[in-house]
């Protein structure tokens, strides 16, 4: 248990653990880890066991452990650096933390029914983690979030490092077999009719405005 950092200073850190498996715990860590308010990005590296957190505030180091704690994997060491190692690349989760709205991650690449939220519109959100135009869909459907109780976001995530692996998701053949690509979004009326497919947030949003009229 080492900490080698100066919190009020420090901008990257790599944080060390045992055991994380890339099929499911990466993953895990990015979550619980992303939704630290101090956090900006991270990034997990299985064949290492290295995480490497950036920071947009002063570390909170207890706090940043219990993240890791939470996620099944303990910090045994934290270091400041000057940048992220080799195989740490960050990658941002757009919908870590939105426990204030109602929007959660249904699946990350497994089959999903298209299923609407009782007496609300819902979209379905599909990205990547290497998609970056799915980082701005994200930020525009939550901040109709706030402005529309009647709204629903469930994130369909494929998970994977590059449009060959994402796509080889069970869920892509299952809903995504005419998308030319990501982001993609699915709209369901409160009755469990789809509305809309396509993927210009402006145009699902307005077709969900129109159902809720």
């Amino acid at each position: 248990m080492l900490l080698l950092i100066s919190s009020a200073l420090a901008a990257v850190l790599v944080v060390s653990t045992t055991d994380i498996d890339d099929d499911c715990c990466g993953q895990k860590v990015v979550v619980a880890v992303q939704a630290l308010d101090f956090v900006e990005a991270v990034g997990v590296d299985p064949a290492t066991d290295q995480s490497c957190v950036v920071l947009k505030a002063a570390v909170d180091e207890a706090r940043l452990r219990a993240a890791f704690e939470s996620a099944g994997f303990p910090a045994q060491k934290i270091e400041a650096v000057e940048s992220c190692p080799e195989g740490t690349k960050p990658r941002i989760e757009p919908w870590a933390n939105v426990a204030d709205l109602d929007a959660r991650i249904v699946s990350r690449g497994e089959l999903v029914p298209l299923d609407p939220v009782p007496g609300k519109v819902t979209v379905y959100d599909f990205g990547a983690p290497w998609c970056g135009p799915c980082i701005g869909v994200a930020e525009t459907l939550k901040a109709a979030l706030k402005a529309e109780s009647r709204l629903a976001v469930r994130v369909v995530t494929l998970e994977g490092k590059d449009p060959e692996e994402s796509f080889a998701q069970p869920v892509v053949k299952q809903h995504l077999e005419w998308a030319e690509g990501l982001p993609y979004l699915i709209v369901v009326d409160a009755k469990g009719k789809v509305i809309y497919r396509g993927s210009v947030v402006e145009d699902a949003l307005a077709k969900a405005k129109k159902a809720l009229k």
